[in-house]
């Protein structure tokens, strides 16, 4: 493997900030995954695969305002309802969203 970098000098702008944090977001996911877990009716790659429908679905912007209290309630419901379907795909193998990345 080659790597090769230029170092931009300090007059560069530094990179924008990413928005939700991604960190935010992976700590979201494993709570979800944690939630689904708890329920004792999913396996570990059902509640990943449901998760990851979830996350790709609504986005990570509307999982953060949802996990923050700032979600709307069609957000809420938007959320609720491709949790159900999510949960669906995954328990019966077509994936859904995760499937077809």
């Amino acid at each position: 493997m080659e790597l090769r970098s230029c170092d931009p000098g300090a007059a560069a702008s530094p990179p924008p900030p990413v928005s939700p944090a991604p960190v935010h977001v992976l700590e979201l996911r494993a709570g979800i995954i944690d939630s689904l877990l708890a329920q004792g009716t999913i396996t570990a790659e059902q509640a990943s695969c449901t998760t990851d429908n979830i996350i790709g679905t609504v986005g990570p912007d509307s999982l953060v305002r949802l996990d923050e209290a700032q979600a709307d309630a069609a957000t809420v419901a938007r959320v609720r309802a491709v949790t159900r379907a999510a949960a669906s795909a995954c328990a019966f193998g077509s994936g859904g969203a995760a499937a077809s990345r």
